[in-house]
């Protein structure tokens, strides 16, 4: 209940700040460009020790999903429209290279849902230059590091894709999701989270989904009042949007990320630019636009 609670008032003050203005939601970018760049240097430091990077967080995962949620925040903030500032290019090339660093199959095909929300909102030729200049930059600065570290990161984001069609047919057990179907009497008010004892043989760890662990903790009646939060965050948004905001819900479909305080921050940013009803149409949603129209 701790993590709700908190999650929710950070969320609440993140969303009065954003309200306030265009000046502070520029301070709000800032933040969150100054964490992905700390996050950037974790990733620096700890690679090529071996196996999956986990940079400044505790495993691998953690950091997946901070660098996706990050580089969401940033188009969502900037109106879909990356500016080629410098801070603003350094930010996303840490979020980028966390994702990949740590090899996480779920932020990496929530980031592909990410990049192709990001060129249907800047279907412009000046806008797809812009994006392919970043993709040049991005592809520069790989030649910066070291031969053998960019290898480890191949390597690693290869076995895992391997392995991926062993994970997809055994996601029932290792997910846990076996104790929804095990125990289906609690998805209609939820069996609270804690006391796992309760669900012998099924009592391994809690559920590792989002949704999963919703609807089995909180019932019915949790996943209906988050399914609308989500609705109302969308509902007036356009198609990139959503296909930005899909990016962490589908890392959450196979991961539980309801804890990370980021994931609630990215939300509010969603609501304050895209949550009212807008006057207009596609005026309401032009790209490099900050704040509601």
């Amino acid at each position: 209940m701790a993590f709700w609670i908190y999650n929710t008032a950070v969320a609440s003050c993140f969303l009065y700040i954003a309200e306030c203005g265009e000046k502070y939601s520029l301070y709000i970018e800032r933040a969150i460009c100054m964490g992905l760049i700390i996050s950037g240097l974790g990733v620096v430091v700890s690679i090529g020790e071996g196996g999956r990077t986990t940079g400044f967080f505790n495993n691998p995962n953690q950091l997946a999903f901070f660098s996706l949620l990050g580089v969401s925040s940033l188009l969502v903030i900037n109106r879909m429209c990356l500016p080629l500032k410098p801070l603003t290019v350094a930010a996303v090339f840490s979020g980028i290279a966390g994702i990949f660093a740590a090899a996480s199959l779920a932020a990496i095909a929530g980031f592909c849902l990410v990049v192709v929300g990001y060129l249907l909102a800047n279907l412009q030729a000046v806008r797809l230059f812009k994006f392919l200049i970043m993709v040049v930059l991005l592809l520069m600065g790989t030649v910066l590091f070291d031969h053998q570290v960019l290898t480890d990161i191949f390597e690693n984001v290869h076995s895992r894709s391997l392995v991926a069609g062993g994970k997809f047919d055994s996601i029932g057990e290792e997910r846990n999701y076996d104790r929804i179907v095990a125990f289906p009497e609690y998805t209609i008010v939820g069996a609270g989270e804690g006391h796992l004892e309760r669900f012998y043989p099924y009592n391994k760890n809690e559920i590792h989904s989002s949704f999963g662990n919703l609807l089995f903790a909180y019932g019915i009646p949790g996943m209906t009042l988050f399914v609308i939060l989500l609705f109302s965050l969308l509902r007036n948004s356009p198609l990139p949007v959503w296909f930005v905001v899909s990016g962490p819900i589908v890392y959450s479909l196979t991961h539980m990320g309801l804890r990370t305080t980021l994931f609630w921050i990215f939300l509010s940013l969603v609501w304050s630019q895209y949550g009212k009803k807008k006057s207009c149409g596609l005026e309401s949603w032009v790209p490099g636009k900050i704040g509601p129209m």
